[in-house]
């Protein structure tokens, strides 16, 4: 519910559910290829749009950097090789990739 009404979608009446659905199919389809890229951008940092450049989402950079905060919000989780600063001087995240 709270990812639908993030994307203006009410989630709580059937073409509602439905959009819901749709759009998160698109987003998981993003993540999977996230994953997949990510071990050839390992030893690189940078903002969210030039790693999203480098990996070939620059047409989804929002959804590729939530996907990057998520990664790096939760450092315990296995395979995972996102951690992020915050450079005030920027006023951005700065990702860094690792092994």
């Amino acid at each position: 519910a709270f990812y639908a009404e993030l994307i203006n979608i009410n989630a709580f009446h059937q073409p509602g559910v439905e959009a819901y659905k749709n759009e998160s199919k698109v987003i998981i389809s993003l993540l999977r290829q996230v994953i997949g890229k990510l071990p050839s951008l390992t030893q690189r940092q940078g903002s969210a749009a030039q790693l999203a450049e480098a990996a070939g989402f620059s047409e989804k950079l929002e959804d590729f950097e939530g996907i990057l905060a998520k990664f790096a919000s939760n450092p315990g989780r296995p395979g995972n090789t996102v951690s992020r600063t915050w450079c005030s001087d920027k006023n951005e995240w700065i990702y860094r990739l690792s092994k």
